[in-house]
């Protein structure tokens, strides 16, 4: 092969990494979002402490890149109070913030 065809070939495998490097992702199938929300859920409701009559967990449906989030609000006979749950996407560990200001 001469040696401008290797070039040639090179440049267009370069080019066509590049290009496909910045391609944006697919969508994740209905049932991974299901799953991941589910993850988020279960995690973030276990990190809640103390005796609580009930927990709500909302998700976010899709969080950020490398985040989950959901809002928690707790009720007791003390109340109800909300907090953020932070999910992290890489490890898989989720932190729970103090109550949100009413």
């Amino acid at each position: 092969m001469e040696p401008p065809v290797r070039s040639l070939i090179a440049l267009l495998l370069l080019v066509s990494c590049q290009i496909f490097a910045s391609a944006p992702a697919f969508a994740s199938s209905d049932d991974a979002w299901a799953e991941f929300h589910q993850e988020v859920e279960d995690t973030c409701r276990a990190l809640v402490q103390g005796n609580v009559d009930t927990v709500d967990v909302n998700v976010v449906p899709f969080g950020s890149e490398s985040y989950g989030a959901a809002v928690v609000t707790v009720t007791a006979n003390w109340g109800s109070e909300r907090s953020i749950c932070i999910f992290d996407k890489a490890s898989s560990k989720a932190e729970l913030t103090g109550p949100l200001a009413e």
